[in-house]
């Protein structure tokens, strides 16, 4: 038998975070289950869908130690719909699980947690602390050109996480667009390292970091990754593909620069999205920038209208035409944080290299659509 206590919002957030590990598919039932377990005086919740895996710490009392695996779907619903007060959960000999909350009482069928997968464990391997925030923000302007989980090229449907020179860096193709986050740490590991972590797993850690800032270890070895932020760890396991040698593609368009623009990135971003309103009537919401001296036109044209917006620009060079998927322009536009950035153009047919105006904390490339 097992009894805990807790109260109600506390166990919605363990569950919130281990519902992130359930399978999206009933191919093995056993891993529709959340695992509660008490270990070493604490409650664990487990779940696992082979590819990512969680353990969570549940804040709450144990009365009497034993562990239960309840179907995680249901149980989660059932956690959200109670009213906010203390819950308790008691287990009997036949796994079934009594919980009580206020006047509630449900019962729900378990089974027994032996035939659940040992969740893994890295012992030896890389390991390096960074600010969470920092983490997070890092997958989240990357993250947009991952490719999508059915391109026949699985290492492109997960990021380079990499480490040299003093940076850790944070990398994402998918045939279009190249996306480099750069970011210094103060914890140096103890040698450099690549690894292609699941695009999947990515977007999952950062729906479970925090927005304040905390400490977050990252250990890796030859297999998976792990993530250890306050009682949560979610395990990764790595893309076993060698990564796209993106910087064959990158030195080209950075060793000769024809134009190079400095604008305002709000400004560029909504002229964008009002032409897309416009240009989505098109396949490929075709957006043309006609830059020059005299600043940038940005327009679209499509059978239902057409946009005009003309937009301030300091260039350096010659002038040019291009056009772009206008989704591919707008994507990185949107998660950059700096009021200014600088567009670096080669011709009408090479890529445009995005980049800050001072430093090197990110670097966009994105390919142009010939146009007709």
């Amino acid at each position: 038998m097992m009894i805990i206590t807790c109260e109600k919002d506390d166990l919605v957030n363990a569950l919130s975070i281990a519902e992130k590990a359930l399978p999206s598919k009933n191919i093995i039932p056993v891993l529709n289950n959340i695992v509660i377990e008490t270990v070493d005086g604490a409650i664990h919740l487990k779940s696992t869908d082979t590819e990512i895996s969680i353990d969570t710490v549940l804040n709450g009392n144990i009365i009497d130690q034993g562990s239960v695996a309840l179907n995680g779907r249901l149980f989660i619903d059932i956690a959200r719909s109670l009213p906010k007060e203390q819950v308790t959960i008691k287990v009997d000999d036949h796994n079934e699980a009594s919980i009580k909350c206020g006047l509630s009482e449900i019962s729900i069928k378990g089974m027994g947690t032996g035939d659940f997968p040992q969740l893994p464990v890295i012992s030896n391997g890389m390991s390096f602390n960074i600010s969470s925030t920092i983490f997070r923000d890092m997958i989240r302007q990357t993250a947009f050109s991952i490719a999508p989980p059915d391109d026949n090229r699985e290492v492109l449907t997960g990021e380079l996480l990499k480490f040299e020179n003093d940076e850790i860096m944070l990398v994402s193709v998918d045939g279009y667009r190249i996306s480099i986050r750069y970011e210094e740490i103060s914890e140096i590991p103890d040698r450099q390292f690549e690894a292609v972590i699941p695009g999947k797993a990515l977007m999952e850690l950062m729906r479970i970091l925090p927005l304040t800032q905390e400490n977050l270890n990252i250990k890796i070895d030859d297999k998976r990754a792990a993530f250890n932020i306050n009682s949560t760890v979610m395990t990764a396991q790595l893309l076993n593909s060698k990564f796209i040698n993106y910087e064959d593609i990158l030195l080209p368009e950075l060793s000769e620069t024809k134009t190079t623009i400095t604008v305002n990135r709000a400004d560029l971003l909504s002229a964008a999205e009002r032409a897309m309103l416009v240009a989505k009537e098109r396949k490929s919401s075709l957006i043309k920038l006609s830059i020059s001296e005299h600043g940038m036109v940005l327009t679209s044209n499509a059978d239902i209208g057409k946009v005009h917006e003309d937009i301030p620009i300091d260039i350096n060079g010659s002038a040019i035409e291009i056009a772009f998927n206008g989704r591919y322009l707008t994507d990185p536009l949107k998660v950059i944080d700096d009021e200014q950035v600088l567009m670096k153009f080669n011709s009408d047919v090479s890529p445009c290299i995005i980049e800050p105006v001072d430093g090197k904390s990110f670097l966009y490339l994105i390919l142009p659509v010939r146009m007709g």
